[in-house]
């Protein structure tokens, strides 16, 4: 059973961060409205850099000291940042904040992934942090930054707490690649809906339904991908009605406010999915960091839209050529490279926590890698051919030579 420790301090974090990232550096609600949009794009570009750095260096055992490193740096720049004045040395803190930030995150992520149910503790955090939001928003203004900003610096504090370890080794499989340019896209509709309905958000915002209606999101999201992880069917199709919807305020702006709703359920929906896939791999700090940055790409391709900075304007016509090299190069290199590396990547942690492949059955042991891969019984019985409680059957021989009783346990005795 999972002590308090376990949970409380990842939720704890998770939602403080997302908190202070809603307020600060995203939209910017404790920020001076003229430097809304440039601290923004600055900020953006660099966290999504710590995220793709975190993916393709590998901190491993190295990871914790680091993270821990760059959280006391966010910590401090949050809290002086009311006290700054002198706008480039603004701009490069935003630049620093952000590449620093990625790392609080990713700690965050590796902690949940040790839980025994890691989306139901991000979507709890998610739904916190955006209550908090709609409080704030009640309660303070952008004159209150002086006094806000220092406590949520305080706050991000609280990822020291987490405990490192856990980061896990072995390959990325294809299948996960082949979600990437999917994971861009969904972001980049949901980004260009906001900016293309902004007009319209100030007095939608007002009312706290934009918190209410993500919060909605993030739980049926939840719910969803519990039970089907392929559900990315639905999310895509919720993001296309939201992209092309927005088309339509162009002519008539009377559909805003339903449009509105809607994008804020799939922004639950997007996020929701996303962290999904992240948790799905034994790798998740390279998981988790890869689709943060592709996700952060895809919000960036849309700020032409509303930003006017040069540097934005060209920056984000490159970027889906970019997004066209990652593929092509992660494709061909050895860090994705398909699912029998995945597979020997498992075998690794499974030798480095004393469990050989000897000690199965042919059928155990292609549970039990089922299992460590995030599939769900279904998805097991359907690969290997046969029925669900025969895959069951399998499993309890699984859990009872491993001294666990149940595939949660068995999932956190392996990953921790």
């Amino acid at each position: 059973m999972e002590s308090r420790e376990d949970w409380l301090f990842p939720v704890l974090s998770f939602s403080l961060f997302d908190l202070w990232l809603l307020v600060f550096p995203f939209e910017g609600f404790l920020l001076p409205p003229d430097l809304r949009t440039s601290l923004t794009a600055v900020f953006i570009v660099f966290h999504a850099f710590g995220y793709f750095f975190i993916f393709s260096s590998l901190p491993g055992g190295h990871f914790d000291s680091i993270s821990r490193f760059f959280t006391s740096v966010s910590a401090f720049i949050t809290t002086l940042f009311p006290f700054i004045t002198h706008f480039s040395l603004r701009l490069f803190l935003f630049a620093l904040l952000g590449f620093s930030s990625s790392f609080i995150l990713s700690r965050i992520a590796l902690a949940l992934a040790r839980s025994s149910s890691p989306l139901l503790l991000s979507a709890v955090s998610l739904s916190i942090a955006n209550l908090l939001v709609l409080l704030l928003f009640h309660l303070f203004t952008v004159e209150s930054s002086s006094f806000i900003l220092p406590l949520l610096g305080l706050s991000l504090a609280s990822a020291l707490l987490i405990p490192g370890g856990g980061y896990g080794k072995g390959v990325l499989s294809r299948e996960l690649l082949l979600r990437v340019p999917l994971v861009f896209l969904l972001y980049f509709f949901i980004a260009t809906s906001y900016i293309q309905l902004s007009k319209y958000y100030s007095w939608f915002s007002a009312g706290g339904f934009d918190a209410l209606l993500y919060v909605l999101g993030v739980i049926l999201a939840f719910l969803l991908y519990r039970k089907w992880q392929e559900g990315a069917l639905i999310t895509a199709i919720l993001s296309l009605i939201a992209l092309i919807g927005f088309l339509f305020t162009l002519f008539k702006g009377s559909v805003a406010p339903f449009l509105l709703a809607l994008v804020q359920l799939v922004a639950g929906f997007n996020d929701i999915y996303a962290l999904s896939l992240a948790f799905r791999s034994i790798n998740v700090l390279r998981s988790f960091s890869l689709f943060m940055g592709v996700s952060l790409l895809g919000a960036f391709a849309g700020l032409p839209m509303v930003f006017s900075d040069w540097w934005v304007k060209g920056a984000s016509k490159i970027l889906f050529f970019i997004m066209a090299l990652i593929f092509v190069a992660l494709y061909f290199s050895g860090i994705l490279d398909g699912r029998k590396e995945e597979k020997k990547g498992i075998e690794e942690l499974l030798r480095r926590k004393g469990v050989f492949k000897e000690s199965f059955s042919k059928r155990e042991w292609e549970v039990l890698t089922g299992i460590l891969e995030g599939k769900s019984f279904k998805e097991i019985s359907q690969e290997l051919g046969i029925s669900q409680s025969t895959v069951r059957t399998y499993s309890f021989r699984v859990y009872s030579k491993l001294g666990v009783g149940s595939k949660k346990e068995l999932i956190r005795k392996l990953k921790e």
